[in-house]
Parts: C-alpha cells; sequence; structure tokens
C-alpha cells in the first residue's frame, strides 16, 4: 500500500462523504486477514504482508480496485459474525521495505516501471507515515 501514493486520500475522501451524508462507514482496511487462512488457494496467490478492503459497497471495492495495482479481487459470503471477516493475523500492522516478502518488493532499476512501479514517488507530498491506516482499520 506505501507506493500506492494516492491511495490514502481517496480513503480519506470517502470516509468524509459517508460522514457528510450521514452513513456509517461501510469499508475497512485488513491488514493480514484472517480469512485468508480458510482460503489457501486465494492466499497462495497474495504477496505478503497483505491488507484487504472489505466493504459491504460493491460498487465502491470496484472503484477502488481499478485505483490500485497488484490487486486480487475475491468475493464470499461470510458465515459467521462481521467481526470475523474484519479479523487480522496482524493487530499492530506496519508499512516498511523490511517486513515484505520478495514477491511484495518492488525490483530496482529499469526492472522495477517494467513491472509497473513508479520510478519514485512522484507526488507533491511528503510520503505518508507508516500509521496512515489506522483510522481505517476495523474496530479492536
Amino acid at each position: 500500500l506505501e507506493e500506492e501514493e494516492h491511495i490514502v486520500e481517496v480513503l480519506r475522501e470517502r470516509a468524509r462523504h459517508l460522514a457528510d451524508n450521514g452513513i456509517e462507514q461501510n469499508f475497512w482496511v485488513v491488514p493480514e486477514p484472517a480469512f485468508l487462512d480458510a482460503m489457501p488457494e486465494v492466499a497462495k496467490r497474495v504477496a505478503r504482508p497483505c491488507a484487504a478492503f472489505v466493504s459491504t459497497d460493491e460498487e465502491w471495492l470496484t472503484f477502488i480496485k481499478l485505483r490500485m495495482d497488484r490487486v486480487l479481487k475475491a468475493e464470499f459470503t461470510a458465515s459467521g459474525e462481521v467481526a470475523d471477516v474484519l479479523r487480522s493475523n496482524d493487530t499492530n500492522p506496519t508499512l516498511t521495505a523490511a517486513n515484505r516478502t520478495p514477491e511484495a518488493t518492488p525490483p530496482p532499476g529499469p526492472e522495477r516501471t517494467a513491472k509497473g512501479y513508479k520510478d519514485e514517488w512522484s507526488a507533491v507530498y511528503d510520503k505518508y507515515d507508516s500509521n496512515w491506516w489506522n483510522k481505517f482499520l476495523p474496530p479492536q
């Protein structure tokens, strides 16, 4: 997520839109989602660390998917409590290069852009700190 320089603004705008319209937040960022443990075929296809966007709004999920790179969209019906879907295997997530698996690490040099990464951070603002997503985490 730290390579997606615009995602923080998209999430903040969505939260503001919902609040302005009196709608309860209906999306969450779930770091290392526990539900992947029950989906081994899907889990094999996901680089680590990972995060899931979980929402009751399918249209918004399509919107967010189209604005991100390296996304796997899956759909399922929860058989238990909502809290089970929002459960994380990492209750204190951080986004740093040190905790990425090799397949989730952008390659160096020309191969970086060939694989779809930008050459460098191009936004006019500094990178967000590693705790930017705390307000979008599911309630504890």
